[in-house]
């Protein structure tokens, strides 16, 4: 085999597993860190889309209608809805980048 001091390697998919003791297996994935930063930010965004939605569809109309009640509520799912608009937006922009980003 080799001496104590060396590693061997063995590969398991796209992962390779170094052996450094006996009974003793470290797992190591080759991930370009540029592309773990674009998926990163794309988690975080995609996570933070989601919680805008549900802030969205919290915003609902009650049992008043008053006129003025009703301009207030369709202004601000307006804009909240807009905000969705441009996240997703930014998400897809997000993805395409990750996608040609080389692992």
């Amino acid at each position: 085999m080799g001496s104590e001091g060396s590693l061997s390697a063995k590969m398991w998919g796209d992962e390779q597993k170094y052996h450094i003791r006996p009974g003793l297996w470290v797992s190591q994935s080759m991930v370009c860190p540029l592309y773990r930063e674009a998926d990163r930010d794309v988690k975080k965004l995609a996570a933070q889309l989601g919680g805008k939605r549900c802030e969205c569809n919290e915003i609902i109309l009650c049992d008043d209608i008053d006129p003025d009640k009703v301009i207030a509520y369709e202004e601000k799912k307006q804009a909240m809805l807009e905000e969705v608009r441009k996240m997703e937006t930014t998400l897809d922009e997000l993805k395409e980048c990750r996608r040609h980003t080389p692992l």
